[in-house]
């Protein structure tokens, strides 16, 4: 697992600093402890969707569904199949189901960053 880079951890709670903000001013008329809560939680819920679809992306789920396509349209084309059996097979597309992508730091530190801010949200909820 990479080292969580402590710039990005920092980054990411100003953003969320900024996100609570928003949502306290934007949504809600005036500021009480259960409109902080709620503008904590939904700051926290907005980060854990931003980070678990960076998350998603960088793990290579997209690119094996695009692989998958291109090996099942491959089927029904007759030239994809003269080629299939007069050439070498596809050693390139083989390839995205064996590599190893990497997460980066900034990632993890939005995920951290997101379930934090949603923990003390839940926490202060039941205070």
């Amino acid at each position: 697992m990479k080292h969580l880079n402590l710039r990005w951890i920092i980054i990411a709670l100003i953003g969320s600093i900024f996100l609570i903000i928003f949502f306290q001013g934007y949504l809600y008329n005036k500021i009480t402890v259960v409109t902080f809560i709620n503008a904590l939680f939904l700051s926290g819920l907005t980060l854990i969707i931003l980070g678990g679809a960076m998350f998603v992306y960088q793990g290579g789920f997209f690119k094996g569904i695009i692989y998958s396509f291109k090996r099942f349209f491959k089927s029904f084309s007759l030239k994809n199949k003269w080629i299939a059996e007069n050439e070498f097979d596809d050693k390139d597309d083989d390839e995205i189901l064996t590599r190893e992508y990497k997460i980066s730091s900034a990632t993890l530190s939005v995920l951290l960053v997101g379930i934090l801010l949603f923990v003390i949200s839940v926490l202060l909820a039941f205070l």
